[in-house]
């Protein structure tokens, strides 16, 4: 302890004797350190931080892949037969990004959200904070009138109020009941999503839709089911489906991805972007101390 108050001591008459040069050092490598700090900060929020998910590490999400594109948007027929004919999934949703227009207090407003089928509920393991969630028969056409909003939605539109449950809001024309509020920290893979309304379509009609929509599947795995015996099954399903559909699964398979990984992976650019450029403010920053030292001793001698 007496080392570290006479090195304060030190420091302190070093700095009272110029501050010319102490206060330029000091702020350069104070940005530098603050930089540092804040990138990691973000990484820490972003990676570490845990998935407002119920066991995370048991979820995937579930891609179509070919030889150009490993991770693409999913036929919404396929991911009926996958549902029918998986051995690997306790459940199997689909969930793709939408805008709708909302009439809030008499104006029309775009509201950015998303469809997901009532699987994913379980899949993700989560449940609104308030209300409920829509279960499988809401998915279905002419039962479809329902809509959840988000915790921030309806904080800041609905004002917070507990009997906003129940009540109607009308997204492109169409009367929905809100039903549930999603809890503060949900996100879909860290999309904004200020509502989910389910497809409402019949499984037949999802079946025979053409081409391959703007959705993905989220699925979890059954207990005791490895990524690589999951991955290994939905290959075997998708081999099948390209013999009995080939129109539509000509050189198509499966890539199942862990949710983690999948949200990591979406910032990973923006993350060794903002890395680089703090490393070289670092650089910078420590060059400029260097100097100022140099400087300091060249003009002491």
């Amino acid at each position: 302890m007496s080392n570290l108050i006479r090195d304060l001591r030190f420091a302190a008459r070093s700095f009272l004797r110029s501050p010319r040069f102490t206060v330029p050092a000091v702020l350069a490598l104070a940005l530098g350190i603050g930089a540092t700090s804040a990138i990691f900060s973000v990484v820490r929020g972003v990676v570490l931080r845990p998935l407002p998910y119920s066991e995370p590490d048991r979820i995937v999400v579930v891609w179509e892949s070919n030889a150009r594109r490993n991770r693409n948007v999913i036929a919404s027929g396929n991911w009926v037969e996958w549902r029918a004919r998986n051995r690997s999934f306790s459940h199997l949703g689909m969930a793709g990004s939408w805008r709708l227009i909302f009439l809030l207090d008499g104006r029309p407003e775009e509201v950015v959200g998303m469809f997901a089928s009532s699987d994913i509920f379980p899949a993700l393991g989560v449940q609104p904070a308030l209300g409920r969630a829509y279960g499988p028969s809401e998915d279905e056409e002419g039962h479809d009138r329902v809509i959840i909003v988000s915790h921030n939605f309806w904080r800041t539109r609905l004002g917070a109020r507990a009997d906003a449950i129940g009540t109607t809001i009308t997204t492109n024309g169409i009367p929905r009941t809100l039903v549930g509020v999603m809890p503060p920290d949900f996100t879909l893979l860290g999309e904004r999503a200020d509502f989910l309304i389910p497809y409402g379509w019949t499984m037949e009609g999802l079946r025979s839709a053409p081409g391959r929509g703007f959705s993905y599947g989220l699925a979890r795995l059954r207990d005791g089911i490895s990524l690589e015996q999951a991955s290994s099954d939905m290959k075997t399903i998708a081999a099948q489906l390209e013999t009995e559909f080939p129109r539509r699964n000509a050189r198509w398979s499966v890539t199942l991805v862990p949710v983690h990984e999948q949200m990591v992976d979406q910032i990973r650019p923006a993350l060794r972007v903002l890395a680089g450029a703090v490393l070289l403010v670092l650089l910078v920053s420590c060059v400029n101390a260097a100097n100022l030292a140099g400087a300091r001793c060249r003009t002491s001698a």
